[in-house]
Formats: structure tokens, sequence, C-alpha cells
């Protein structure tokens, strides 16, 4: 059978997975285990659907907490540049810490990346942290867009809190907003997917498998504000195409593409 070349792996989480996964299907039919290809999930109906071959994001925003900082590490060592939109980061963390956050995803992908500064004109190509302690939002406009900085109440029993920013990024590029939400404790971001979803934009959800926490990815789950479950490496496959990937020109060279995220 599939499972048998499982069995004899020499790890062992496969053989125990590949020994136990038929048995709890059987006697669990309607959990989900988490190795169900995305392509045969059945996406939500109760949000508009994306046509994902079509969907061309102009933004990306991302929310983690528990689990996050390595998973961020991983996705931005792997990205090609340039990036061809602007990308914004709520990771819960204090102050000090984001700030070595930002610093880091510099040194590993060669990416600008810096905490959120109020009233800073939103660049394509560079990516934006919450500072500790600080919501992060946006206003304006989609041609220009500013940040916005704000230590308002607690949101979730967190701050800075990933809804300010998935729910002001969707009010603002509606269906040209990407959010991603990755591993993590609570719920914080399934208010902010929703909004994203209800304006037209694409939700994707990291797999259960691959959190260290799923509390922030399976409460989007559960309300089916999403599109896609994947794992990192899948998340990258898909960043390769919708915002980092090069283009190849009639010389067979790769072109840097648009930048403007507008």
């Amino acid at each position: 059978s599939d499972s048998e070349p499982l069995v004899g792996s020499a790890d062992p989480s496969l053989r125990i997975r590949a020994l136990l996964e038929p048995k709890l299907t059987a006697l669990f039919p309607s959990v989900s285990l988490g190795s169900t290809p995305v392509a045969e999930k059945a996406v939500p109906t109760n949000f508009p659907s994306v046509i994902w071959e079509l969907f061309n994001p102009k933004i990306l925003v991302i929310g983690s907490s528990t689990g996050g900082p390595t998973v961020l590490e991983k996705i931005f060592a792997e990205l090609a540049l340039p990036l061809r939109c602007p990308i914004l980061i709520t990771q819960h963390m204090p102050p000090v810490f984001t700030a070595t956050l930002a610093e880091r995803l510099t040194k590993i992908s060669g990416i600008p990346a810096a905490e959120a500064v109020h009233g800073a004109v939103l660049e394509s190509g560079r990516i934006y942290i919450a500072p500790g302690n600080f919501h992060l939002s946006l206003a304006g406009t989609r041609e220009r867009t500013t940040l916005v900085i704000d230590q308002g109440p607690l949101q979730n029993s967190v701050r800075p809190a990933v809804d300010p920013l998935f729910s002001s990024a969707a009010t603002l590029f509606g269906e040209k907003c990407l959010g991603i939400v990755l591993t993590g404790m609570g719920a914080d971001g399934k208010i902010g997917a929703e909004s994203i979803k209800r304006a037209g934009g694409s939700v994707i959800i990291q797999s259960e498998s691959t959190c260290v926490v799923f509390g922030m990815p399976g409460a989007v789950m559960a309300c089916g504000a999403y599109d896609k479950i994947l794992s990192p490496d899948e998340i990258i496959a898909e960043l390769q195409s919708k915002v980092a990937s090069k283009k190849i020109t009639s010389t067979g060279m790769p072109s840097a593409g648009g930048v403007s995220y507008a």
C-alpha cells in the first residue's frame, strides 16, 4: 500500500503516523489530521472565494505568535528578491525583541526590515514589523498608505495585535490583500482574517502539523475565513509566485518586474 514506505522509514514520526492515521481516520472521520492535500480541501463558502491563479496581491500582512520567529526566518531566508509589494508583520513580542527580529530578518533575507514608524509612507519591497507594545495599522489610500502606531487597548489580551493590521489592510487593499496566519496561541487574527475575506482578499493559514501551537490558525480555520492551509515550505512556494518571483525576459534573464503596490 501507499503507507508501506513510511512504515519502513527511518523517521519514527513517519512510521507512527503511517500506522495510526488509518485507524484514527476510521474512528474520527470528521477530524482533519493535517495530511490531506490542500487541493482536496473544500474552500469555505461562507466568504467570497478567490480564483488563486488570478489572485495578484499588492500587500502581504502576516500574524504570528508562539513559534512565529522561527517560521518567519525560514520564509524570508528563502524568498527570492525583489519583492513586488510591502510586507507587514505583527508578531506577539515585547519591546526590543521586535527590533531584534527586524535586524535578523534583514540579515538573513537581504530585504530591508525595520520596526514600523508612525506616519511613514508604505513602500514596496520592504518589511515593516509592529513594535513591541504598539498596535500597527494602516491609514490613507491604496495609492498612498501610511503607518499608524498606537497604544490603544489590548486586543485579544495582547499588544501588538494582529487584528488591527489585518482589518485596516482589508479596508484599504480589499481584493489585493493577502493575509497569512502563522503558529500562535489564542485567536488573534480571526477577526482580521474575516475582514480580509469579506473584502475579497485571500488568507493562508499554517498547517496544524507544522505549528508549535495551532491556536491562531485553528481559530481562522474554525470560522472558515481562509483559502489555503499550507506548511511553511508550501507558503514559501506560493509567495515566490505571488510576491517575489522574477519574470523571465525575452533574453532569458530574470527581470525585477514591477515594484509599485498601488
